[in-house]
């Protein structure tokens, strides 16, 4: 982290032999404190353009127009007895309504016998009537269940489309079961009692809904007036229970009488009336095409992001969202598509989003999520439930970045639901790149990261995706942002991820895909500005640092030729200029990788080439990036021939100017290469004529107290520079060797406050400091000992 050398770096570097010299343990936890080093990259945003208002991919055709005349309201046809109609199909079959059963209707003969028509009465009474559903519409309580007349309720699916017009057969109407004599005393008290309660809602309806009614009827020019008197309506709908499909025949009368007023008022354009005659119709649980035309029209209502503070105050969203659970997406899949694209629009509205989890649209997603991804569909319901679940995956892409919602998501079933809908529509672009933002979002956060990794199979069929959807770029930065994210602190899901088969591969034709295409971009532009493929390889290189965290997974890509040179291609194309954020990734993956760099790796044999395109790097840059690449010279020079090329390109002075830096990172790396360096004499001059003694004593005089470990790591170098120490005031300078023995003997000897037995003061800065000190000390009064080679010390 930037700040100035007051503050304490974290960083732990260890202490070990280059290869050439005996290895010689020096703390019990050197390699736990080295692999601190190595670093998971932290979460990046990927680069998305401005979402424009109201405008996301997907959307339903809305190029139409929503009037009065688009629902059903008086249309008689006879039923057609000479054949049964054909069944409905097994996929058609009714999802469980969320709250209230209803009990299931009478079971019909399947014998027909002859109907009589409708009176011009029972007609009226059937007014906007649906068609009677499978185990939905129950047989009136006053209706015996040993009825002579049937009623056939087997439909197609396209017949369940044209429910709920003002259509109804005479095999339809309930007016058509003979009635039978109550046969017990408690039978003719119960049907007293509902009579009673009949006669009253029936003074209700006409004293409070009736005159409504007509109001509505006579006052249509008047929107002000409209809205009010609709207001109205819905207090004394609701506040007596005349609301939905209830009250047996006479609440079908009331039902079709409240309907056919509202449908006429459709032709106003007014939102606001629109949507308060909406939350009636929808709160009446219209089916088949009333029920698409009233989704049309609020999907038409919410294009217009002005109207999102109407559907809050008219409390549209309640009904909409209960009647979507109580519908089946294979029946009425036109309105559902229109429904959800609805709440998709509506959605985007941070206060709305609170709204709609209090209404219950997260189980209306679970069921929507559970219904399209049923192993038992059919090609032709999967196209149909496709064009669903594009709705349905943009609306849960903002709600997965609201707080509120997004806890509801995490704690449901929703992204264990995710993955089967990912694995059957794998080669649909659309959903799955809808999927990767939900997932980008999600796994920003904690809680969202962890549910994503209790499902394994995740990681698998983000692999496959990334692999049929390569080329799109939108959705291929998108992936790679949620493996690295997945990646960034999990070690089983960096283990999982990287033995999956085919990921490094994968990966690295990914790269070689996007950077060739960013060469060609490069090539075109004179301003060498960074094209779209940039964020794309940001995005994997990151998981590829990510990865190289792991033991097991850092020695394996370090003896990946094909991994290795894509880095440094990039390295040696790109400037860190327009890059700068590509280049660290890079070199942090380097980082990673050289620190598990063994003898006999690919990476050894390429890491000279490595040295000199870091050479390139740091020309270039003096912040991050050059922080960066002297942590890739502190395991790099390890090596004796590393170390060699360093001194000739005159790294080593870079190394000694960086310990003035005020940057704690940069003085913390710069210690670690110098450590190695000094462990070769001939390397030795370079620090003592730059200064650099006077440079580490002022470092452990200003921050040695605040920071053993760097402390540390400064009595290590002056203690492979010291070797053969003869002269202390001549090796290191009068001054400083006074001022160091001083140092030296205060931190040693006074205990700090609140270190324990493990702390780095105790562990790490102790021991080398007691050493260091007590060749000095010799060095005053007689020559000391020349160093064997096994107390030199060195850095990775």
């Amino acid at each position: 982290m930037d700040g100035t050398r007051s503050l304490k770096s974290k960083k732990k570097r260890s202490l070990q032999q280059p290869s050439n010299i005996l290895p010689v343990q020096t703390s019990a936890q050197i390699i736990a404190e080295a692999r601190q080093s190595v670093r998971a990259l932290p979460t990046g945003r990927p680069f998305t353009p401005a979402d424009i208002d109201k405008q996301s991919r997907g959307r339903p055709p809305s190029v139409y127009s929503i009037g009065a005349r688009h629902f059903s309201e008086e249309q008689i046809s006879r039923p057609n007895t000479s054949h049964k109609p054909p069944s409905r199909p097994s996929t058609s079959q009714k999802l469980p309504p969320i709250e209230k059963s209803i009990p299931p209707s009478s079971t019909a003969s399947s014998k027909h016998v002859k109907q009589t028509p409708p009176t011009p009465m029972q007609s009226t009474v059937n007014l906007l009537q649906d068609e009677p559903e499978e185990s939905c519409n129950p047989v009136p309580a006053s209706y015996s269940s040993s009825s002579t007349t049937t009623v056939n309720k087997q439909s197609t699916s396209e017949n369940r489309r044209d429910q709920d017009q003002i259509v109804t057969t005479s095999s339809q109407s309930s007016s058509r079961f003979p009635r039978s004599q109550p046969t017990t005393h408690m039978k003719k008290k119960s049907t007293t009692v509902s009579s009673s309660k009949g006669e009253e809602m029936d003074a209700y309806w006409e004293a409070e809904v009736t005159p409504l009614l007509r109001d509505l009827d006579e006052s249509t020019a008047d929107i002000a007036r409209l809205c009010e008197l609709s207001g109205t309506l819905w207090i004394c709908l609701e506040g007596r229970g005349l609301l939905g499909r209830t009250g047996g025949e006479a609440g079908t009368k009331r039902r079709a009488a409240v309907l056919r007023s509202l449908f006429r008022l459709l032709d106003h354009t007014d939102s606001n009336l629109l949507l308060r005659i909406a939350r009636i119709i929808l709160a009446m649980k219209v089916t088949g095409k009333n029920l698409l035309n009233t989704c049309k029209l609020l999907f038409n209502i919410s294009r217009t992001e002005a109207n999102d503070v109407l559907f809050s105050e008219e409390q549209v969203l309640c009904p909409l969202v209960e009647l979507l659970r109580e519908t089946d997406p294979l029946v009425d899949m036109d309105a559902m598509v229109y429904g959800m694209g609805t709440l998709k629009m509506l959605s985007g509205n941070k206060g709305l989003c609170e709204t709609l989890v209090g209404a219950g649209v997260c189980s209306l997603l679970i069921a929507v999520l559970q219904r399209c991804s049923e192993p038992s569909l059919d090609d032709a319901n999967k196209t149909r439930c496709a064009n669903l679940l594009v709705q349905l995956t943009i609306a849960l892409r903002s709600l997965s970045e609201n707080p509120t919602s997004r806890l509801e998501i995490v704690k449901g079933d929703i992204i264990s639901l995710l993955c089967p809908v990912l694995e059957m529509y794998l080669q649909d672009k659309d959903i799955v790149f809808n999927i990767a933002r939900v997932l980008s979002k999600l796994t920003l956060s904690k809680d969202g990261e962890e549910v994503v990794q209790r499902c394994p199979a995740f990681l698998p069929l983000l692999l496959q995706a990334l692999a049929c959807h390569s080329d799109n770029s939108e959705t291929a930065v998108r992936i790679c942002f949620v493996l690295g994210n997945l990646s960034a602190d999990h070690d089983p899901t960096r283990e999982l991820l990287y033995f999956t088969h085919g990921a490094i591969p994968l990966l690295n034709d990914l790269c070689t895909q996007y950077f060739g295409a960013e060469k060609a971009h490069l090539k075109k532009t004179a301003e060498k500005q960074p094209g779209r493929e940039e964020d794309v390889l940001i995005k994997l290189v990151r998981v590829m640092a990510n990865l190289t965290v792991h033991p097991r997974v850092g020695p394996s890509v370090a003896n990946d030729g094909d991994t290795l040179r894509n880095l440094l291609m990039i390295l040696g194309t790109v400037s860190t200029i327009n890059y700068e954020e590509l280049v660290l990734n890079v070199l942090a993956t380097l980082n990673n990788i050289s620190f598990y760099a063994g003898p006999g790796s690919h990476l050894v044999e390429m890491q000279e080439d490595i040295a000199t395109v870091l050479l390139q790097v740091i020309l270039q840059d003096t912040g991050d990036c050059l922080l960066e690449c002297a942590r890739v010279y502190g395991n790099l020079s390890r090596h004796p021939n590393v170390r060699k090329l360093l001194h000739e390109t005159k790294v080593d002075e870079i190394m000694t100017t960086l310990l003035d830096s005020e940057r704690m990172e940069l003085v913390y790396a710069s210690c670690g290469v110098l450590i190695n360096m000094m462990a070769d004499a001939h390397h030795r001059a370079t620090l003592a004529r730059m200064g650099g003694v006077r440079k580490l004593v002022d470092v452990l005089r200003d921050l040695g107290c605040e920071d053993w470990q760097l402390a540390s790591l400064v009595c290590k170098t002056l203690w492979n520079f010291s070797e053969n120490l003869t002269d202390a005031s001549s090796c290191l300078g009068a001054e400083e060797a006074d001022e160091l023995i001083q140092l030296l003997q205060t931190y040693t000897e006074n205990h700090p406050s609140g270190e324990d037995v493990n702390s780095p003061w105790q562990t790490e800065f102790v021991p080398v400091a007691q050493l260091l000190l007590h060749r000095i000390e010799q060095a005053h009064t007689q020559q000391a000992s020349p160093m064997t080679v096994s107390n030199a010390m060195s850095f990775i």
